[in-house]
């Protein structure tokens, strides 16, 4: 056999497609340990973090968890199966934890406060204030719309986002959602599918965002070899 073909047949074998190593979502459910690397080693700090995730992935509460490859937020329930699942718009700039880069933090945070009950779903807030309704003739540059969860990182690299005032929320560029990044670092829903959220969720409820293309040090590497 040519030598060159060999070595091409080869490479095929041993190389893993992205979905293929790091896609967690399979048969309606998210199979949460699908994306930890089993054979990481170093860093006594991402250890921690790596402890932290799987102690969250074992949990039974409901949990969330967004990709930003597929720009969908989904719950499962007490066995990881899928419950629902919306389509969200993450990052233009695409994932990270510093601040100031309208980029969205990856990895384990919960929620630390719900805001907006009982408001209309086209309520616009600033500074997480109730301001005016929304009008979609005038939609504004960033508009934050009927609800807001505000996420608290848990890991050592993303402890600002807090800070950070990175949110789950609805908006009014509805437009950009399951297809491509579009905010400034939250992550974005439609109005009438946050107000859903808001309701499924509590103040405490774990939130995962995974960027397979950005893999945190502790997570499986986008192309991974045999």
């Amino acid at each position: 056999m040519n030598p060159y073909l060999f070595a091409l047949t080869l490479l095929c074998i041993v190389t893993i497609s992205p979905a293929q190593s790091t896609n967690p979502i399979t048969n309606d459910k998210i199979d949460w340990h699908n994306i930890i690397s089993p054979t990481y080693r170093t860093k006594q700090q991402h250890h921690a973090d790596r402890a932290r995730y799987i102690a969250m992935s074992e949990s039974v509460d409901n949990k969330i968890f967004i990709s930003v490859h597929t720009q969908t937020l989904y719950i499962t329930d007490h066995k990881d199966r899928i419950i629902k699942k919306y389509p969200i718009s993450t990052g233009l700039l695409g994932t990270g934890e510093k601040a100031n880069t309208g980029k969205t933090p990856r990895g384990l945070h919960q929620i630390d406060q719900k805001i907006g009950h009982g408001h209309h779903p086209h309520q616009s807030f600033r500074a997480r204030i109730p301001t005016q309704m929304y009008d979609p003739k005038n939609p504004g540059r960033d508009n934050i719309l009927g609800r807001i969860l505000v996420l608290d990182g848990q890991q050592s690299h993303n402890s600002n986002t807090k800070k950070r005032c990175i949110y789950i929320h609805g908006t009014g560029a509805t437009w950009h959602l399951g297809k491509a990044p579009h905010s400034r670092g939250c992550v974005r829903m439609d109005p009438h599918d946050i107000v859903e959220l808001y309701t499924l969720v509590n103040e405490g409820t774990a939130v995962y965002i995974y960027d397979q293309g950005n893999p945190l040090p502790w997570e499986k590497s986008a192309i991974t070899h045999l």
